[in-house]
């Protein structure tokens, strides 16, 4: 709006050089004086479409509410990723509700973070066997063997019922081994889920162990010290 009103100040501007001439007869040089001023009138014209592209900009905030499409956000998958995820929450919560205790853990810890024992009465090889049946209902029973004098576990046992999935007893058993479990281990366990072997037997360091199905159809771990006679 301010270019506008600056043209008019300098169309005088011509007129104040006129009188010059103004000896020769006064009558005719006027208006040759307004006929020119209307031919600085064009030479302003470019200057308004000097501000005509400024609108142009304005087309160029009309691309940057393109990212508005955004908000269709490809997002919306991504509630439909965490409804399978709820399908594996179950065994996962499962699985952090079951204790494990390696091979020479006192059985006074076990006493007092499960509480009584379905059972305490004296076991093979000179031991006590302490059992905590179906401690995770339809899941998972606990059993223990452990020295009467050192009062330490010589051997820990679990079986799981074939809904707990694989990855849980996988990790399981990884953590009774304190991190040691193996591929070939964990090979084992899966032929012994998946039916394709009824028993498996490994090592891992002092320990020996056992994948067995079971005459229940549960899958029964056992880890023992390997001179546990």
């Amino acid at each position: 709006m301010e270019t506008p009103l600056s043209l008019p100040t300098r169309t005088p501007e011509p007129l104040v050089f006129s009188p010059s001439p103004s000896p020769v007869p006064t009558n005719t040089p006027e208006p040759p004086a307004f006929s020119p001023s209307p031919s600085p009138v064009p030479t302003r014209t470019p200057e308004p479409p000097v501000f005509s592209p400024s609108p142009s900009p304005s087309p160029t905030f009309s691309p940057e509410t393109t990212p508005t499409p955004e908000a269709t956000e490809t997002p919306s998958p991504t509630p439909t990723q965490t409804e399978p995820q709820a399908a594996i929450s179950t065994p996962t919560q499962g699985q952090q509700n079951i204790p494990t205790f390696p091979v020479g853990t006192p059985i006074s810890a076990v006493k007092q973070a499960l509480g009584k024992p379905t059972f305490d009465t004296r076991g093979q090889w000179k031991t006590r066997a302490v059992s905590y049946t179906d401690y995770l209902p339809g899941q998972v029973s606990l059993g223990y063997l452990y020295d009467p004098e050192s009062r330490v576990i010589r051997e820990t046992e679990i079986a799981f019922n074939q809904s707990v999935d694989l990855q849980v007893i996988q990790k399981t058993v990884d953590d009774l081994l304190l991190g040691s479990v193996g591929e070939d281990i964990n090979r084992k366990l899966e032929r012994v889920y998946q039916r394709q072997s009824r028993r498996q037997s490994f090592t891992s360091g002092s320990l020996k162990g056992e994948i067995t199905r079971d005459e229940k159809d549960q899958i029964y771990i056992a880890i023992w010290d390997a001179d546990l006679k």
